[in-house]
């Protein structure tokens, strides 16, 4: 969860467990989740519109209560802490849903029949959950709540709070309330409606809560998002705050005038973050255009077909992390699927570079620039004047890089699909596009594509001596253990290049030490291997370093 500015403090605070709960129902336009407004004078999140929940109490220790539902193991694994600290949680879930709304998740009894004083009760601490449970012959039931994510207040507040979020559908016979001491108003809203309330300054949303409903706007029935909870959705925290995002759930960021970025759930080594897909789309237009999908994430892409109609979906290139889930997002929005390599195509032909394509009301230009992969493309809008409103500067409008450009770092080679060769023409192309913002599928966006390009220029020219230099050495090892010479020479020059390089990316540095080497065998710099293969061994020729291009999901190289 995130504070509001005049909750920050210099010294960091303990952090406290926590729960709140999605109340759903299905409603007329899709699933609605109840709300409340909490008070004004509240300490923390005063005036905030919220999902019921609350810290975890020192009585939800206590189990001695009947209950069924999944075992505190089970819990503990998709929540990713220990199995007494999971069953603490879900007592914590249940019981503040209940002490705010009203509803109970048991297997009977009758919320109208039990004297309200049992709420403020529970909600002075005079009672424990179990304690409550037990006096009324009550049942609780775990099964009736899904995990769905976890945010974590950033350092430097005055309260912090490790919050578990989960998902109940609305039992039959049971309507909520806000008879709690915490709230001035309860209603029901679609995510759309309370999003768009938001921004229009009606209502307040924390951070968080704004995350998580443009997740879930997305879906069309409770039985959609309840198919969304299969898997472990909570191990992973979101830390909200400082401009960074990290792990867990994401929520849709304005880019530039005519871009906004969704986040996708797949962080790693060589992803950053995770993939960046975008919504190509003016404010408030009907449609919009997607860019790299991502993973096969049913909330992800949910997510993304929550701004509008999915017009038309562009991949920049191939690998995974930008493809899998391209096939399902064209199956839910019937948008056809549009790449350089016919293969990733669905319902749409192939990108042929110099188009020029016009979707969502806005022009798109293609400009293959192969290098990362051989089927790399960007994605130039001429008419988006961010820049301009930004610096003042004229600008040459937006240019969706995909790993072409990386937000931070340098992108890898992937050879023998990857190509130097190709990549050095690449990036002269860019430059030549000027000053255009960027905005690229890992990492953060940058203000100057020319100056971005020239450096990786620069840098990707610094490797290549530095290749140059490994190769002199009369010590290096033409052969090894492997029994490879081709591989065996790129291991070799891997090691004096990229040797503070760690040993989990170091594939992805022999996969660009590979391409440099290639580079100069093209170039004439190094004999031709059909002439001397001891002397000049091919890289061009798949070694144990490579894998099959479809399952290379790799963007960053694993250092500068």
């Amino acid at each position: 969860m995130a504070t509001r500015a005049d909750e920050t403090i210099g010294a960091d605070v303990p952090v406290r467990p926590a729960a709140t709960v999605l109340l759903v129902r299905d409603g007329p336009d899709g699933p609605e989740v109840f709300l409340l407004e909490r008070v004004a004078a509240m300490a923390f999140a005063a005036g905030q519109t919220v999902f019921p929940g609350g810290a975890v109490d020192p009585g939800d220790q206590d189990s001695g209560h009947p209950s069924v539902g999944p075992p505190a193991e089970f819990w503990a694994r998709v929540l990713g802490c220990s199995s007494a600290e999971a069953a603490a949680l879900v007592t914590a879930a249940m019981r503040e849903l209940y002490e705010e709304t009203g509803v109970l998740l048991t297997l009977d009894g009758d919320p109208g029949s039990i004297d309200p004083q049992n709420r403020r009760d529970l909600d002075s601490h005079r009672i424990s959950w179990s304690e409550f449970l037990t006096a009324h012959g009550l049942t609780s039931d775990s099964g009736l709540l899904r995990p769905w994510s976890r945010w974590i207040t950033p350092a430097g507040r005055s309260r912090r709070y490790d919050t578990y979020f989960f998902l109940a559908l609305l039992p039959s016979a049971q309507e909520p309330d806000a008879l709690t001491s915490e709230a001035v108003d309860g209603h029901w809203s679609t995510a759309r409606a309370a999003l768009a309330r938001a921004d229009a300054g009606e209502i307040e949303l924390m951070r968080p809560t704004r995350g998580v409903l443009a997740e879930i706007a997305g879906f069309t029935s409770t039985a959609e998002l309840f198919a969304a909870t299969v898997g472990d959705r909570t191990a992973d925290p979101q830390v909200p705050g400082n401009g960074e995002r990290f792990l867990g759930p994401r929520w849709p960021v304005r880019t530039s005038e005519l871009t906004t970025v969704v986040l996708a759930p797949n962080p790693g080594p060589m992803t950053l973050e995770g993939t960046n897909s975008y919504l190509i789309g003016r404010t408030g237009a009907p449609s919009v255009v997607v860019v790299d999908p991502g993973p096969q994430d049913q909330v992800h892409l949910r997510s993304l077909t929550a701004h509008g109609r999915v017009e038309l979906i562009l991949i920049t290139h191939r690998h995974v992390d930008h493809t899998a889930g391209s096939a399902e997002l064209h199956r839910l929005t019937g948008a056809p699927v549009r790449a350089l390599d016919p293969e990733y195509c669905h319902g749409g032909p192939p990108l042929r570079d110099g188009e020029r394509i016009t979707a969502a009301g806005i022009d798109i230009e293609v400009i293959a620039t192969p290098g990362h992969s051989s089927d790399s493309v960007c994605f130039r809008l001429p008419d988006d004047r961010s820049l301009r409103a930004a610096t003042g500067t004229p600008g040459s409008g937006v240019v969706l890089t995909g790993d072409t450009i990386l937000g931070r770092g340098t992108t890898v080679l992937a050879f023998p699909d990857g190509s130097l060769t190709d990549y050095f023409r690449s990036l002269n192309t860019l430059i030549g596009l000027g000053s255009a913002l960027v905005l690229p599928a890992h990492g953060p966006t940058l203000p100057d594509l020319a100056a971005i390009a020239s450096g990786y220029l620069t840098h990707r020219h610094e490797r290549l001596d530095q290749v140059r230099a490994a190769l002199a050495q009369e010590s290096l090892p033409r052969t090894g253990a492997g029994g490879d010479p081709v591989a065996d020479l790129v291991d070799a020059v891997t090691a004096v290049v990229y040797a503070a390089v760690p040993q989990n990316v170091q594939f992805a540095a022999r996969k660009s030490v590979a391409a440099q080497i290639d580079h100069l065998i093209r170039t004439g710099e190094l004999p031709d291997p059909g002439e001397n293969p001891a002397a000049a061994p091919d890289p061009r020729r798949p070694g144990p370093m490579d894998v099959p291009r479809q399952t290379d999901p790799h963007a960053a190289e694993p250092t500068r």
